[in-house]
Parts: structure tokens; C-alpha cells; sequence
């Protein structure tokens, strides 16, 4: 028991370690970059805001709303649309939860206490966690409620009950209402349920379903919601011959692996570390593939947000996209060891050991450099815009340190608009 107590307060001051250094990282009050959602959701959270009267920018620009609604109501009610500082940190909050859930869906699927610690404690060295929890996006978000379905299901397997079912039906509500790409999960989990055949399993469909089908109705009527997403497709797919359609998904492929490469390394390429990535990659997938065999909704999940993301329509969105599979995958590498050493304990333990050292020592290089580039001393007008994946991905020190005044000062014009 004592054993058991010391593992458990391990874990947990390891956890706090990883919460602490993540809150130190995200901590920012001003948007981070100029491109891309975040300021489009500070917007829209704005229009949603009860703490401030509608300006005619705000008006306007709610006519351009293309989000669901859920993440835009939760700036609202938590920053007014305005705090960008506390955007962020909910952005981290969401994280370290999603953190936490990994673990307990690990731990639900019968895999040990440091089997689960070690996957979140990779997740958490990835160089996608880091560089994207910089942003006020919903990927975090999204993750939190998405592994809580994969955790619900799991649970649901080992009680009697439907409770847990239905908490999976709230986790994918909220999934589809953050985002659009969360329509995967959502029809991952039709098909779970048409399989399985749970109790009440017709009406959890339909309940999970109705929210996001109601916004993509109401979003149809005007120029927001699901229109401004149907019609980036048509604009790509439409009257493309087979070639062209076969050329893209070769090429939405090769992205994909290339962004699971920089999910570790900052320069992909031919060198040691690039290539214990891809390997590890290589056992990831063929861990899917025996999930999938087994029926297991994470990996019906996995399966059909794939097909989505091979269709999708910007090529340089798949970074972004990939990253909320990232720890399921991590996981599913892990697991295959366990499969293909289920005869020999002591060498799967050796074997996962030896994995788990080669990727901390992966992920080393770009960790040490970021550590440095946040501990460079800038001024104070440059050093509040600093949490930017510029400033830690671009190799020469002088070039990064440039851009970051530019930034500034830019930012800093930007805020005078308002006088004019």
C-alpha cells in the first residue's frame, strides 16, 4: 500500500510539474500572432459577450461568423471577448485536463500507471503541444472533450449502466459545438453505437447529433456557420478531374507525415532523430490497425477523422488538425510492443523502457532550444509579444530577434486604430 500511495504522489507532483510549466508558457496578454482563429474568436466572442454593448465593427463582422458556437461562448462568459491574458490560460486549462483524461482513458483500458504517465509525459514534450498551446484555438478544447468520449466509452465497457454512455453523448455534443472537424468523431461514434447496440442506443444517436445538426440549419440561412466551410470545398473539389483528386491526396500523405515528423523535431529530414520519429510513427500505425481489428471506438475515431483529414481542403492546416490524434497515437505504438511481446513481460517493459528514453532524447533538442530563446532578455514593449511559434522555430537567433521588433511594432500601431 505504501508503494502504491508513493506511486500515486509521484505521478501526481509530475502532473503539477507539467500544469505549472504550461501556465509559465502560455501566460501572454496579447494575441500572438496575426494570422489564423484567434483574433476571429476574440471577435466572435466579443458579439457573444454579456459584459459590453454591440459595436458596429462587432455587428459587422458577426455577419462572417463561421465557428460553432460553444468555444466563442466560452471567451465570452470567461474574457469578455477582451482579456486576452485570460483566453490563454483557459486555452491551458483545457490542456492540462486533457492531459489528466489521456491518463485516465489509458488507465480505463486496462494499461498500467506508468504506461499512462508516460504517454501524457511525452504528449506534453511534443513539439506540437508546445508550439500550439500558444494560439487561442480550439484545439485543446477539442481534445479535452474528444478524449472524454474515448474515456466515457471505455469506462461504459466495465458498468452495468448506460451512465457513462451518456456522458460520452455530452463529450461529443460539445465536441461538434467547438469545432466542424469533430464531425468525425461524431460519426465514428454513430457507428459505434449502430455496432454495439448499447441501451437506448437510437436515442444517444440522435441526441448527439441534433446540436451540430441544428447550427449547421441555422448556419445555412446566412453568410456564418457551416456555409463558410462547405463552400472552401466546393471550391476545391468542384469538377476536378480523378488526377488531380489522386495528385491531393498523395500530397495531403505526405504532409501528414511530414507534420508528425515536426510534431518532434524542428527540422525534418534524414538525420537520427527525423528517423526514430518515423519508426515510431510506423509502430503507431500498425498499433491502429490492431485496435481497428478489435472494434475499438477509439480507433473507429481515428479511422474516420483520417479519411477527413486526407480530404481536407488546405494542406497547410494538417499540423494543426493532426495534433488532437497525436496522443492516441502515441498510445497505439506502445500498445503494439505490448502485442507483439505479450510472450515476454520483462522484455515488453525493457523494450517500451528503451522506446520511451529514445523519444525523450528526440524531443531534447528543440525543448533546450526554446528554454533558451525564453530566457533571452528583451525589452519590455518586445518581450510581451514573445509566445510566438516564430520566435522559437526560426533557426538563427539575430533573424528571430528581428522579427520579433517587427511584430511589435506592428502590434503596437494595430492597437491605434481604434483613435482613428
Amino acid at each position: 500500500m505504501k508503494a502504491i500511495a508513493s506511486t500515486n504522489y509521484s505521478l501526481f507532483l509530475g502532473y503539477l510539474v507539467i500544469c505549472g510549466f504550461y501556465f509559465m508558457w502560455g501566460w501572454s496578454p496579447e494575441i500572438t500572432h496575426f494570422g489564423g482563429d484567434s483574433a476571429g474568436y476574440m471577435l466572435a466572442a466579443s458579439f457573444y459577450s454579456p459584459y459590453h454593448e454591440l459595436t458596429p465593427v462587432i455587428a459587422e463582422y458577426s455577419q462572417q461568423i463561421i465557428y460553432p458556437p460553444l468555444f466563442p461562448l466560452m471567451l465570452a462568459f470567461t474574457t469578455g471577448g477582451t482579456n486576452i491574458l485570460a483566453a490563454h490560460l483557459l486555452i491551458i486549462t483545457f490542456l492540462c485536463a486533457s492531459i489528466l483524461l489521456i491518463y485516465l482513458w489509458l488507465r480505463s483500458e486496462g494499461q498500467s500507471a506508468k504506461f499512462a504517465a508516460g504517454i501524457c509525459l511525452l504528449f506534453a514534450l511534443m513539439t506540437s503541444t508546445r508550439m500550439l498551446s500558444m494560439f487561442i484555438w480550439t484545439e485543446n478544447v477539442f481534445l479535452f472533450f474528444s478524449i472524454g468520449s474515448l474515456f466515457a466509452v471505455s469506462k461504459s465497457h466495465h458498468s452495468e449502466t448506460s451512465h457513462y454512455l451518456w456522458l460520452a453523448v455530452g463529450f461529443v455534443v460539445c465536441a461538434t459545438l467547438t469545432r466542424v472537424a469533430a464531425i468525425p468523431l461524431l460519426a465514428a461514434f454513430g457507428l459505434y453505437l449502430l455496432i454495439n447496440r448499447p441501451r437506448h442506443w437510437l436515442a444517444m444517436g440522435i441526441i448527439a447529433a441534433l446540436p451540430i445538426l441544428i447550427w449547421m440549419i441555422a448556419g445555412s440561412r446566412g453568410q456564418s456557420g457551416i456555409t463558410g466551410y462547405t463552400d472552401v470545398w466546393r471550391e476545391r473539389y468542384n469538377l476536378e478531374s480523378l488526377g488531380v483528386l489522386s495528385t491531393l491526396l498523395i500530397n495531403q500523405v505526405q504532409d501528414f507525415a511530414y507534420s508528425w515528423q515536426t510534431s518532434w523535431v524542428k527540422e525534418p529530414g534524414w538525420r537520427l532523430d527525423s528517423l526514430i520519429a518515423s519508426g515510431f510513427g510506423l509502430l503507431c500505425l500498425a498499433g491502429w490497425v490492431v485496435r481497428l481489428k478489435e472494434k475499438k471506438f477509439d480507433a473507429m475515431y481515428v479511422l474516420v477523422y483520417l479519411l477527413v483529414l486526407m480530404a481536407w481542403h488546405s494542406s497547410d492546416e494538417i499540423y494543426r488538425y493532426a495534433y488532437v490524434v497525436n496522443p492516441v497515437f502515441l498510445a497505439y505504438g506502445f500498445m503494439f510492443i505490448g502485442v507483439i511481446l505479450s510472450h515476454s513481460q520483462d522484455l515488453k517493459r525493457k523494450t517500451e523502457l528503451i522506446l520511451f528514453i529514445l523519444l525523450v532524447i528526440v524531443t531534447a533538442p528543440a525543448l533546450l532550444i526554446e528554454m533558451q530563446r525564453f530566457n533571452i532578455d528583451l525589452p519590455d514593449n518586445v518581450a510581451k509579444y514573445r509566445q510566438n511559434s516564430s520566435w522559437y522555430m526560426m533557426r538563427d537567433p539575430a533573424d528571430a530577434i528581428r522579427e520579433r521588433y517587427n511584430f511589435a511594432e506592428l502590434a503596437e500601431h494595430l492597437k491605434t486604430i481604434e483613435q482613428h
